[in-house]
Formats: C-alpha cells, sequence, structure tokens
C-alpha cells in the first residue's frame, strides 16, 4: 500500500500556506508508505508520495520520481505486473537506470504521451506533471483498485489516495453528505461505482480513467471497457488463460 497526494493551481501561483497544507496532508496518510516519504514543488503543485516497497526485482528510487530532463514529475500507487516485459521492449529505444515501474511510466509516457496507459497491467494510480506544459495527469487502473479522490476548493485543486487526507486541507463546510450515496449504503451496504461518495463535492476516479487537468479545466476520458455481449456463453478455456497468465506476471514482481 503507497499513497500519493498533491494540491494543483493553475490559476496563480502557491503560496506558503498551501504548501504547509499539504504538508499536514501527507503526513496524515504516512501509514500508506513506512519506506520512504517524498515532496515535490513548484510555483504551480505541490505532490507527495507515501511508499511501500513491494517489488524485490528493481532498483528502488524515491517518490516523487523526476525524468532525467526534469520535464516530469510523477508519482505512484500500487504496482504494474508486467513492467519487466515492457521494459525489455523500451530498450531498443531507451537506456534505463533503475529498470523499475516509475522509470518505466517515465519512458512510456515520452514514447506514447497520454496513451501510456494502454500498455499497463496492474493495480494503480498515477499522477504525471508535466512541468513544461504545466498540466497534470491523474490515471487508475482497468478496476478502480487503486482510488484517487479529488475535489475544487477556490482556485485549487486537490487530490489523494483518501477522502481524509482531502480534509485536512479544505474548511469542513466544504464538506456535505451525500445522502442517496449513504442511504444506499446504509440499506444494501453497496454504494455506486461511480464517481460520486459520502460527500458530495468529493468526487472519486471511476475505474479505467484518464484525467488531464490543464488550465483549470479537468477532462476525464476512458481508456478501457470490459465488454460483454448478452447471451454470451463464457469461454472458460480463455478464462483460465487470462488468468494463469496474470498470475505469472503478479508471481514474476515479486
Amino acid at each position: 500500500m503507497c499513497g500519493i497526494s498533491g494540491i494543483i493551481s493553475l490559476g496563480s501561483e502557491l503560496n506558503d500556506v498551501d504548501y504547509s497544507t499539504v504538508k499536514r496532508m501527507s503526513d496524515s496518510i504516512s501509514h500508506r508508505g513506512p519506506d520512504q516519504q517524498g515532496h515535490y514543488c513548484d510555483n504551480y503543485i505541490f505532490c507527495s508520495a507515501q511508499t511501500l516497497k513491494i517489488t524485490k526485482k528493481s532498483k528502488f528510487s524515491d517518490q516523487p520520481y523526476k525524468s532525467k530532463n526534469g520535464r516530469l514529475i510523477i508519482t505512484l500507487n500500487g504496482q504494474i505486473y508486467n513492467y519487466i516485459e515492457l521494459i525489455d521492449d523500451l530498450k531498443k529505444d531507451f537506456n534505463f537506470k533503475y529498470e523499475n515501474e516509475l522509470e518505466l511510466i517515465e519512458k512510456l509516457f515520452l514514447k506514447y504521451g497520454k496513451n501510456f496507459v494502454n500498455f499497463l497491467n496492474g493495480m494503480f494510480a498515477i499522477s504525471i506533471w508535466d512541468v513544461k506544459k504545466k498540466t497534470l495527469y491523474l490515471v487508475t487502473d482497468h478496476f478502480g483498485i487503486k482510488p484517487i479522490y479529488y475535489t475544487k476548493f477556490q482556485n485549487n485543486w486537490y487530490f489523494s489516495s483518501e477522502i481524509k487526507d482531502l480534509k485536512f486541507m479544505i474548511p469542513y463546510f466544504h464538506f456535505q453528505e451525500d445522502e442517496e450515496t449513504v442511504s444506499n449504503f446504509l440499506k444494501f451496504s453497496i454504494s455506486n461505482n461511480n464517481e460520486n461518495n459520502f460527500y458530495k463535492n468529493i468526487k472519486k476516479f471511476s475505474n479505467a480513467k484518464i484525467g488531464i487537468l490543464k488550465n483549470n479545466e479537468l477532462i476525464k476520458k476512458s481508456y478501457w471497457d470490459l465488454k460483454i455481449e448478452n447471451n454470451q456463453e463464457p469461454d472458460y478455456d480463455k478464462l483460465t488463460e487470462l488468468y494463469s497468465n496474470n498470475f505469472k506476471l503478479y508471481s514474476s514482481t515479486s
């Protein structure tokens, strides 16, 4: 378990109050990353990461991860199962220093841009800050296993792996209960698989989403969808093959 969080202001520059607020926020989820905690800040963004080292077969690099040219700032919560195969494929185009998941994301993004996520297999929440374009990318995995919560208050956008993290940064009156979501949870022990949660003003990235925050506007797009046709008989041999292949990928990264 890792954790990522941040504040971004594309309308005006961040100030000392913003920085201290986000520092308190990141400290509130320090339990998610006992191995390493790190921060990055410039005039427009303050982001942090708490890292629990899972992968043993690659060199460890601190988060937030800065690309070699200084253009990309990357944080990752989760695990990419096929990173070894992807790195091997990219070695014909790039030199790798660490050969880990963070460096893989850097190289994929440099080669494919926002389409980099189409190559990933795993459970992950990713943030990428493009310093040159002043653009933030937020990405969730195919099934939304690793969460990203976000909200906007005044001129700032906030994101985090946990709701309580956001409550450290924003006045309490910004948080109002979403009565429908709360009611469904109490009645049926379920919540809708969409952006809503227990608070109206806090949203959650649903599965397989990439969000692009630029010019103070957030645009979200789906990059994958599970298509099931009506009356379609399950292909159990194919399911067995997929399960076996994914288990091998997961085992190879542990």
